[in-house]
């Protein structure tokens, strides 16, 4: 915790991450370090606390509102699948808010993603064929960043920022894909 806290000195909120469309909301009560419960998006307007999703291949969307609201996504592929991304924008929208800004967070880029063809069918299905890449060994590949940002294109939202790196190539950042480990990049917004 000590480290966390060097890094932003608010407690912390989080999810048992669980590649799902799960949304939760952050209550007013909440003022201690948290893990919520199972889900993979978090929307707040607590002042007091800071709430953070953690990645090491997956995407992290963060997103901020004009009405004072924030959010951070998790977006695995099956959280995709599930369209965790668009019900989070859709329920941001119901609680009022109309200008929305979003900041990407590193991810493995589609010349590092091997993906199941079975898998990629069904995003396909949904993404349309810009989703599907290859990799550069020529194998089959999903397009994570495609699918953030035409998600963001389609509802409206402003990408104020996206970290174009690949958690895989670079030394940087944590990646599962490359050597197992269980380190994650964490996405943490706040109100300041």
């Amino acid at each position: 915790m000590r480290i966390r806290h060097s890094i932003v000195n608010k407690p912390w909120v989080t999810l048992n991450q669980i590649h799902s469309n799960k949304i939760v909301r952050v209550s007013d009560t909440v003022n201690s370090d948290t893990v919520l419960t199972e889900g993979d998006a978090l929307i707040s307007n607590n002042l007091k606390c800071a709430i953070a999703v953690f990645a090491a291949d997956c995407g992290n969307v963060g997103i901020v509102t004009d009405n004072g609201l924030i959010a951070a996504v998790h977006c695995g592929w099956r959280g995709l699948e599930n369209k965790i991304l668009q019900n989070t924008v859709k329920e941001l929208l119901s609680m009022g808010a109309s200008d929305i800004y979003a900041i990407v967070g590193p991810n493995i880029r589609k010349e590092c993603y091997e993906f199941g063809e079975e898998d990629l069918k069904r995003l396909v299905s949904i993404y349309g064929n810009q989703a599907k890449a290859t990799t550069t060994k020529k194998t089959p590949s999903l397009d994570i960043n495609y699918c953030i940002e035409s998600i963001l294109e389609s509802l409206n939202v402003k990408i104020a920022f996206k970290n174009n790196h690949c958690t895989k190539c670079s030394d940087e950042y944590f990646s599962f894909r490359k050597d197992k480990t269980s380190k994650r990049q964490a996405l943490v917004l706040y109100f300041g």
